[in-house]
């Protein structure tokens, strides 16, 4: 029983080292990919002065782009720091043997994976649409449209 037990509790920590670098990895990537982002949109109004008329409606179709992209990211980094407190908890349990405990964290986590699995799926499934952007035409409820959006 002691050898079970200390097979789990290194799988445990192996399980808990991967989550741990592959949250860090998400997290950095997400970070970056908002960071540019939201220097291109700034930069672009500026820009978008400069752009002939006939290229207009591209400059805005790409500029609607970054910004879901950049919309998106965001949403990545902060559902991966939810998880990565779910992680951080589950661990705390684990190494407590906290039986009630571990059990919820363990209910949390299923289901918070489960919300960011729906989400996941729910931004996957727009697909591209025509032109340059990469998401479809439904805006985010709680979410005002962008004048890029509004000219549609």
């Amino acid at each position: 029983m002691k050898a079970i037990l200390q097979h789990l509790d290194k799988m445990g920590k192996k399980l808990n080292s991967g989550a741990t670098s592959a949250i860090s990895l998400g997290k950095k990537v997400a970070h970056h990919i908002h960071h540019y982002g939201k220097k291109v949109l700034a930069v672009a109004d500026v820009a978008k002065e400069f752009v002939p008329e006939k290229y207009k409606d591209r400059a805005d179709k790409a500029l609607a782009t970054v910004q879901n992209i950049t919309d998106a990211a965001g949403k990545t980094k902060a559902g991966l720091g939810r998880a990565d407190n779910v992680r951080q908890g589950l661990a705390a349990a684990a190494q407590s043997r906290d039986l009630m405990g571990g059990a919820k964290l363990a209910r949390d986590a299923y289901y918070e994976t489960k919300k960011g699995l729906k989400n996941t799926r729910e931004v996957l499934s727009r697909g591209p649409s025509a032109g340059l952007s990469t998401t479809g035409k439904v805006t985010q409820a709680g979410r005002s449209k962008t004048s890029i959006e509004r000219q549609r």
